[in-house]
């Protein structure tokens, strides 16, 4: 009866010296049940599906400054953008200096972020909603866009709900006191600009 093979030693996501360090041997680095994301970064293949445990593990050997953006930082605000097929790559954007490149298991997208684009997520750094709503609409087909829920929706409490009766009573008023208003989203102005401007003309009577 052929010998059982041990279960793996390694417990969470590590580099190779660090596994090294701890006493894991390249032989154990090997065992089917842990995976090799990027040369040197490993994880247990039972935490691979779960970005709190598959994130760190890519950020491990991710270039100063690098950010969980796009695609990934939607995952992470719970945005879902279901006309895209899924992306099994850890989108980050990197300084814009950067010369880092992309490897199987990252894209890097390069960008200035300011201190306002970035927030902490699970003890990692990601683009807040905002930020992140901006980057998909410069690199999502049009269509997809309608299916992404506002970024500024992604996180709503009392004071958000408190700015959108604002929004809405000054709505009303403009439309009591006669005029024409017409409401677009972020996704129309940047994904069909051409409706919206038919729109505008339609209203104006042009």
């Amino acid at each position: 009866m052929p010998r059982r093979r041990a279960p793996s030693q390694l417990t969470g996501p590590a580099t190779r010296p660090a596994a090294l360090a701890g006493d894991i041997s390249d032989w154990q680095l090997r065992h089917p049940d842990v995976v090799r994301l990027s040369r040197d970064t490993y994880l247990p293949r039972a935490q691979d599906a779960d970005l709190r445990t598959r994130l760190p593990a890519v950020l491990m050997t991710a270039p100063p400054g690098a950010v969980v953006s796009h695609q990934t930082a939607a995952a992470l605000w719970r945005v879902e953008i279901p006309l895209a097929a899924p992306d099994p790559l850890a989108h980050l954007t990197v300084p814009a200096a950067s010369k880092a490149r992309n490897r199987a298991d990252r894209r890097l997208h390069r960008a200035q972020l300011s201190q306002q684009d970035v927030e902490r997520r699970w003890g990692m750094p990601v683009t807040t909603p905002a930020r992140t709503w901006r980057d998909l609409a410069a690199v999502l087909e049009p269509a997809a866009l309608p299916a992404c829920p506002h970024a500024s929706q992604a996180r709503r409490g009392p004071l958000q709900a408190g700015r959108r009766s604002q929004v809405d009573r000054r709505q009303n008023r403009l439309v009591l006191e006669g005029w024409i208003v017409l409401r677009f989203s972020s996704a129309d102005v940047l994904g069909r600009p051409d409706e919206v401007i038919a729109a505008v003309r339609r209203a104006l009577g042009l």
